[in-house]
């Protein structure tokens, strides 16, 4: 189905939750105060992204090691 003139794809996330710690919170906070990071979503977002590739690349390392 062809998108109508002059409207956008919506990219679908999906949403979590996360409780961190209150020293964490502060730290997010100043990250973004400092114009690192536009929100809280998009901290724990480029974190996730970091964690996973990292998770990915060990889980292969793994898997070498076993051979």
């Amino acid at each position: 189905m062809a998108r109508k003139k002059g409207t956008r794809a919506v990219k679908r996330k999906e949403r979590i939750t996360v409780y961190v710690s209150p020293y964490l919170y502060r730290e997010i906070q100043e990250m973004i105060k400092s114009g690192d990071f536009s929100s809280e979503s998009d901290v724990g977002y480029q974190a996730l992204i970091r964690f996973v590739n990292e998770y990915k690349k060990e889980k292969e390392k793994e898997k070498e090691e076993e051979k």
